[in-house]
């Protein structure tokens, strides 16, 4: 080679190595500039209760395995009611107001929420969702979502309650509902001849109601309480826990809040791993699906939780077949 060519090498060599380390120094830029020009999705997360913590942090985890990441691609919109049945549609006509693209709703309160604000925005809703549509495989309108408890399983923590203490007789069953709802009625009544138990119904959904209905409980001389969770309930949680530990009631609701409260036990749908369902659904609807796309999903996992420290202050020994049945034991 000559001593011109070589030269010319050297000099190429250089040029190109020149621009590698320019286009290494620069791509944390380009990257940077490219995810300041990437399109920002807004979603809505409204609850009728309170803060979902360990829901939303499902939520947001399943949602950052599928590429959507807070700050980057993602913004968050959150709205909590606290159990206010009076501020959630509110709440829900603000996230439409701000653009969201698809509104993640629980429970059943802050779907129906959600569906009166809007009939063109997506919602993915966590709670009694067949309520809100009439085919499950193929939901028409603008919801869809996954079911909490379906209806054929709301006996079941009644009936665990049973087989935990096999004494009780006199079950006080609280519901949000209106007084003297004649489905209620029927349906405490249905739970109490299958289980061989008197069941009495309490519809309640203010705080009024709740004490007069307290303290009609133990007129009758009820001897177990079962509570169906609601975001009424779960902002008057402490006081119901409360009022089982002073009476020495074991209490059952669906959800492990209660027994880690203080309450004896309970049983239903693992709610932090439907958020993590319900990512999946919102992913689904960025990229274009539509709610009819979008099958209603009913729970295949349940959660039993055990509270032997309440069932100490309460005399109680749980059958070793609850025990063992439990996915979680609180000492």
């Amino acid at each position: 080679m000559s001593e011109l060519a070589t030269t010319a090498h050297r000099c190429l060599t250089g040029v190109l190595l020149l621009a590698n380390l320019w286009l290494v120094s620069s791509a944390p830029e380009a990257q940077a500039r490219e995810q300041e020009l990437a399109p920002v999705a807004r979603i809505g997360v409204l609850s009728a209760g309170p803060e979902p913590m360990g829901g939303l942090r499902a939520f947001r985890e399943t949602l950052a395995e599928l590429g959507w990441v807070e700050g980057r691609n993602l913004h968050i919109e959150s709205r909590f009611a606290g159990g206010s049945g009076e501020n959630v549609a509110a709440l829900a006509a603000e996230l439409v107001a701000a653009g969201v693209q698809v509104i993640v709703a629980a429970p059943s309160s802050g779907i129906r929420a959600a569906k009166e604000a809007t009939t063109t925005v997506p919602i993915v809703g966590i709670g009694m969702v067949e309520r809100f549509v009439t085919n499950l495989a193929r939901p028409e309108g603008n919801v869809t979502g996954v079911i909490t408890i379906p209806a054929e399983s709301w006996g079941k923590h009644l009936e665990l309650l049973k087989e935990a203490v096999p004494s009780i007789s006199q079950v006080a069953y609280f519901v949000d509902a209106q007084p003297g709802d004649p489905a209620l009625a029927a349906r405490a009544a249905a739970l109490g001849q299958s289980l061989r138990l008197t069941v009495h119904p309490f519809g309640v959904s203010t705080e009024g109601e709740l004490q007069a209905a307290l303290q009609e409980a133990l007129a009758r001389r009820v001897d177990a309480v079962a509570v169906m969770d609601t975001p009424f309930f779960a902002a008057q949680r402490r006081r119901l826990t409360r009022f089982v530990l002073r009476n020495k009631l074991p209490a059952v609701s669906l959800y492990p809040a209660y027994p880690e409260a203080g309450f004896l036990m309970s049983y239903g749908t693992n709610i932090v791993e439907l958020y993590g369902h319900a990512a999946r659904y919102v992913d689904r609807v960025l990229k274009g699906a539509a709610p009819a796309d979008l099958p209603v999903e009913q729970p295949t996992k349940y959660d039993l939780v055990v509270n032997l420290k309440a069932a100490r202050f309460l005399g109680l020994t749980v059958p070793q077949k609850v025990v063992q049945r439990a996915n979680r034991l609180i000492q």
